[in-house]
């Protein structure tokens, strides 16, 4: 910058200069009018380069300006870590910040520097998307299917009807009257007390007769579907890490995720948390 309006400063004297000989020829009794003429004339043409490379000048400098990375607050902390072999000291110098990622498709950069302070080169993380990601917790698999129903009258004492046989069966129990479709496929078993004696499909016994029937599920498709739920959603931060060293620039796609560290060559990125913007009040 301020070497930029020294150049300007110069420029203008420059002018300033040229401007005040101009002048002295004009007024000059030995001069003639057309070396006077011809004189001011090419000084007039000389100065609309000067103009120019000031223009230009401020144009690439302003362009310069317009490229930086966004303005983060970023936390930075240096650990050096030696060992003696021998007679020979290893030490190792490691470098880490703290950045805060802006919202997509900006760009936050942080410059690299050796042990001496000096620039290595740069590293530019751009956040690409944010999702939160599902950790399933299956409840049960099921298919298309149909509902069908199958029942059967036993007289007392006949087949399955037994006593206490309806007080006694379970929704599982298999009833030797089903057929095997009814047997074979999921669903429900139950016994209900029916008529007696003989209007009632000619039982010989004045007692309770048993209704036994079956509510099942028949498949329709071979498709399976998995029905779950999400007690943990994991926030995950899908990014893109540029580093610009002195062997040139590569582009590397990350993912992050809370609790987990990522490893670029010889760079490891550890996503800390995210704070989530208050929503307006909907009306």
């Amino acid at each position: 910058m301020k070497l930029l309006l020294r150049l300007i400063n110069f420029l203008f004297n420059l002018l300033r200069r040229n401007k005040r000989e101009t002048l002295k020829v004009e007024t000059n009794p030995s001069s003639t009018q057309f070396r006077t003429y011809t004189r001011h004339k090419g000084q007039h043409r000389s100065l609309r380069h000067p103009a120019v490379f000031v223009a230009t000048a401020i144009l690439v400098y302003g362009s310069q300006r317009g490229n930086c990375c966004s303005d983060v607050i970023s936390i930075a902390s240096t650990t050096k870590s030696c060992s003696t072999i021998n007679t020979t000291e290893i030490c190792t110098f490691n470098e880490g910040a703290t950045l805060t990622l802006q919202p997509l498709g900006q760009d936050v950069c942080l410059s690299l520097r050796n042990q001496k302070d000096e620039p290595i080169g740069f590293i530019s993380l751009r956040a690409k998307s944010i999702r939160h990601v599902c950790h399933q917790k299956i409840e049960f698999f099921t298919r298309d299917h149909e509902l069908n129903s199958e029942s059967s009258h036993r007289c007392y004492k006949a087949g399955s009807c037994q006593p206490d046989k309806c007080d006694n069966t379970k929704s599982s129990d298999i009833i030797p009257e089903f057929s095997w479709r009814a047997s074979n496929h999921p669903g429900f078993t139950f016994c209900t007390a029916s008529c007696q004696c003989i209007t009632c499909d000619g039982c010989f016994f004045c007692t309770p007769s048993c209704l036994f029937y079956r509510l099942y599920a028949r498949p329709t498709s071979s498709t399976i579907y998995t029905v779950f739920s999400c007690p943990v959603w994991e926030l995950t931060v899908t990014a893109e890490i540029t580093l610009q060293l002195q062997a040139g620039t590569t582009t590397h796609p990350v993912i992050l995720r809370p609790g987990r560290t990522t490893r670029v060559n010889n760079i490891r990125l550890s996503f800390l948390g995210a704070i989530s913007p208050q929503l307006p009040i909907l009306t």
